[in-house]
């Protein structure tokens, strides 16, 4: 599966190995270190964009690098991601962007054209994004995109999935 075609500022590209040092940096801020885990070295940023290239060959799809159209610049990444949540299968919206891209909509306008993508290209009878509790600027950008909303067990406490349905 191909990425989505490009919205009205963002375009989605495949994960390339020199893409490690911006995701590196992407996931240094607080907010991104408290809520995505440990990706604070170079090799670590490297094994992950690694990580992506491989679930793209593997199950057609991953998160996908955004860039800016007006100057090319990457903003951050959004995608689809196959996730196991409570013993059943989710593809799941995710995205994150680089601190200075935030509150300019750009994950809401890429999420929006990720669940677009996902129902047009596969089978799944929903779609959502799993959101820690605690991260509302994420759970709001999930709340524009999605119909609905329930609680969720995933990896070991409670999550929020936002979910659309077919």
């Amino acid at each position: 599966m191909k990425p989505p075609a490009p919205t009205q500022r963002l375009r989605f590209r495949e994960m390339r190995e020199d893409d490690a040092a911006f995701v590196l940096d992407m996931f240094s801020d607080e907010q991104a270190q408290r809520f995505y885990g440990d990706i604070s070295s170079l090799e670590i940023a490297g094994r992950w964009t690694a990580f992506m290239r491989k679930r793209q060959r593997e199950h057609g799809h991953s998160l996908w690098m955004l860039e800016a159209l007006d100057d090319g610049r990457r903003v951050g990444d959004c995608g689809l991601l196959l996730q196991e949540v409570e013993g059943e299968p989710l593809l799941e919206v995710g995205y994150h962007l680089h601190a200075r891209e935030r509150g300019q909509g750009f994950a809401s306008e890429a999420a929006r054209a990720c669940l677009a993508h996902a129902f047009a290209e596969t089978e799944a009878p929903f779609v959502g994004s799993l959101v820690h509790p605690d991260n509302g600027p994420s759970a709001r950008v999930a709340a524009r995109v999605h119909a609905s909303e329930r609680r969720v067990e995933w990896r070991g406490g409670p999550y929020r999935l936002f979910f659309t349905q077919r």
